[in-house]
């Protein structure tokens, strides 16, 4: 008798218990991981990349998505000079339709040198890539050093 009712409160407790793992799995919430631009999202306040010698920038500041009004600015705390070439039909990608950016030493103190806030235009093409290149000024820089290969990319 006693065994039954044993048995009976094993079944009723493992019962509560698959339920209560099922509803915790249907809520569980999504990964935030994907292969594709579904998790996306533009940082209201800009992107800053830093730029390391010789003209690369770190690997997961190689592609960045942007959006309409965003700031972009480089930045260096090596004592070097730098330029930024985007392609010459970028026109539309910052306000102010310049696709050739010199650096200049950052009157903050913050850094050495830096091109400041480009603000990515309302009229750029969504999704499409705009690869740039880093030029450091002052000191030639070999093919084979220059793994970098930055895009920008408004959202």
């Amino acid at each position: 008798m006693i065994s039954n009712v044993i048995w009976r409160t094993a079944i009723r407790g493992g019962f509560i218990l698959s339920v209560l793992m099922t509803a915790y799995a249907c809520n569980k919430p999504e990964t935030q991981t994907s292969n594709d631009l579904r998790f996306v999202r533009c940082d209201p306040n800009g992107k800053y990349l830093p730029v390391a010698s010789p003209g690369t920038v770190p690997p997961e500041d190689e592609v960045i998505f942007v959006c309409a009004g965003n700031p972009v600015e480089w930045f260096t705390d090596a004592d070097f000079k730098f330029t930024i070439d985007f392609d010459p039909s970028a026109t539309d990608l910052f306000e102010s339709g310049k696709t050739h950016f010199d650096s200049a030493p950052d009157p903050t103190g913050k850094h050495k040198h830096g091109i400041k806030g480009q603000k990515v235009s309302n009229h750029a093409k969504k999704f499409q890539d705009h690869a740039y290149s880093i030029h450091p000024q002052g000191t030639p820089v070999p093919a084979s050093d220059t793994t970098s290969d930055p895009h920008v990319i408004p959202m």
